[in-house]
Formats: structure tokens, C-alpha cells, sequence
């Protein structure tokens, strides 16, 4: 009897030995499979990533998408690091949105631009480049910088092309040895449409070495139309050159700040330029088209007439 009893006893602390073993395997094993085993794998994103992701390379990235669609959106998701495509050019997509993982950790080092698409955005990164940032601008950006820094010529933060954009919370720098545009809107030369670009807390910034062409912080071209809200404009140039806002197209600014020799500057009869509660730090030199200013002053907060 005392023998069946002592077997029952040994019989289950071996049982509960195996049950011990099991749950040491288990717990083991959680920590110790990759992480991808467990990772949700996403519909329609893309990620690119110093390792561990679908591409190592944004251009091959937007390259491998080819049927984005209005109903079928894309997502490119760029994770930390500094991605060089020095060496090509970044051509986006429509429907396909390229998402950073913060300005101050996800940068796109770039010379040939990074030329935009309509219906896409581009946000959370910062686009240094050597000549110009993203250049036929058709996308919406949001919490980006981008720092173009031309040792040879003329330097172009940004260029917007027949396109209509937002850009809100947006960091332009432009520093160029000849001239420098911080924004430079144009129309399609194949459609002749005219660029529409609103700014919502968007710095901009055109610096020059030495001077070529008289640089601007936002050049508004023929049948172009700005709206800034909340934003700056600085310009740093040679004494008596540089224009913080030049205008041959439409304008409307409030709530804003522009610093330049040159602050303000109508180019055509047909430009009309409106602003509102703005300090204007420099002399206006517009003496032609619409030029009408509301609530506005100077950097010591003193009425600032236009004209």
C-alpha cells in the first residue's frame, strides 16, 4: 500500500516537472522569435527601412507600386535613418503618400530633386538637397523641411508647377551662391495652368553669398496664386537687394511676417496683392497693379503703409 502511495506522490511531481518545462519552453520561445513573426503586415504599405523592411531605397520603394488609384491608395512608410538617392530621382506617384518617422529622424539626402504628384502628400521628414528640394511640386506636404544648400548657382527650396498644393507646417531653406527662392510658383507649360499654393505655418528662408540674380523668398509668377497664413518669409541678401514677396500673379497674406531689404513687391499691372495684420520688416517697392495693406507694421510695431 505504502508503495502505490509513494508511486502517486513521484508520478505527479513528475507531472508537474513536465508542466514546468513546458512553460519555460513557451516563454522562451516568445522572447525569442523575431519580432516579424508577430508584426501585423499591412494592406497597401510599403516600408522601407535600414533593415527589416520591404526596401532599403525610397525610389525603389515608389517604383514597385503600379496600380494606386483613388480607391486603392498606397502608403510608403520610411523608417528612421538617412536614405542618399543622390544618384537619381525620386519620381512619386499619385495615390501613393510618403510618410517620414519625424524631421529629426527620418532625412532624404538628394541632388536631382524629388518631383511631386498630384493627389499625394509627403510629410514627416526632412529632403536635403544640393540645387533645389522637390521641384514640380504637385504633392501637400506637412511637417517637413526641406534644406537646399547650391555651391554653384542658383538654389530652389521648392517649385510649384501648374499645381494646387497646401503646405502646413513646412520648414523652407534655400542657400544658394548667385540667387535662391524659397518658393517658386509657376504655370504648366503644357496646360498653361496657373499654380495655387496656400501656406499654413510654413517658414521660409532665401539666402545668397554673392548675387547674381536678385533672390526672393516666394516668387509668385503670371496667373499664380499664393495664400499664406501664419507663416514667415526671411530673405538675406546684399544691402538694398532681395525681395521678400515678388508678385506678378494673386496674393493674399495675414496674420504673418516678412524680413527682407525688400518686403513686398508687385512686378505686373495685373498683380494684385492683398495683406493683413502682418509685420513688414523693410521698405515696399511696388508701385504698380493692386497693392493693399490692413492692420499692418513695421519691426517696431509702428502702422506700415504700402505705398
Amino acid at each position: 500500500m505504502h508503495s502505490i502511495e509513494r508511486e502517486e506522490k513521484q508520478m505527479s511531481k513528475g507531472s508537474r516537472g513536465v508542466s514546468k518545462v513546458l512553460l519555460f519552453f513557451v516563454l522562451t520561445t516568445m522572447f525569442i522569435l523575431p519580432t516579424q513573426v508577430f508584426a501585423t503586415q499591412y494592406a497597401n504599405v510599403v516600408v522601407v527601412a535600414k533593415t527589416g523592411g520591404d526596401f532599403t531605397d525610397p525610389v525603389a520603394a515608389v517604383g514597385s507600386i503600379g496600380n494606386a488609384s483613388a480607391t486603392n491608395p498606397y502608403l510608403i512608410k520610411i523608417m528612421p535613418g538617412i536614405y542618399d538617392i543622390s544618384s537619381t530621382s525620386l519620381w512619386m506617384k499619385p495615390y501613393v503618400d510618403i510618410e517620414g518617422s519625424g524631421q529629426d529622424t527620418t532625412t532624404i539626402v538628394e541632388n536631382g530633386g524629388i518631383l511631386g504628384a498630384p493627389n499625394a502628400e509627403i510629410r514627416s521628414l526632412t529632403i536635403k538637397g544640393t540645387n533645389a528640394g522637390v521641384m514640380w511640386a504637385r504633392s501637400n506636404m506637412s511637417n517637413v523641411k526641406i534644406d537646399v544648400n547650391s555651391t554653384n548657382g542658383t538654389a530652389y527650396g521648392m517649385e510649384a508647377v501648374g499645381a494646387t498644393i497646401k503646405l502646413s507646417n513646412v520648414e523652407i531653406l534655400a542657400n544658394g551662391v548667385s540667387s535662391a527662392y524659397g518658393i517658386n510658383m509657376t504655370t504648366d507649360p503644357d496646360t498653361y495652368v496657373g499654380s495655387n499654393v496656400e501656406l499654413n505655418n510654413v517658414k521660409v528662408t532665401a539666402s545668397v553669398s554673392t548675387l547674381y540674380l536678385e533672390p526672393a523668398g516666394i516668387y509668385v509668377q503670371d496667373d499664380c496664386i499664393l495664400t499664406m497664413n501664419n507663416s514667415s518669409v526671411i530673405v538675406n541678401a546684399p544691402t538694398n537687394q532681395g525681395i521678400g514677396v515678388k508678385n506678378a500673379g494673386y496674393a493674399e497674406i495675414s496674420n504673418s511676417a516678412i524680413k527682407a531689404n525688400k518686403v513686398i513687391s508687385n512686378i505686373s499691372s495685373l498683380a494684385k496683392m492683398y495683406i493683413n495684420n502682418t509685420k513688414l520688416d523693410g521698405s515696399s517697392i511696388s508701385t504698380i497693379g493692386v497693392l493693399k495693406c490692413y492692420n499692418d507694421f513695421d519691426k517696431n510695431y509702428a502702422a506700415y503703409l504700402c505705398q
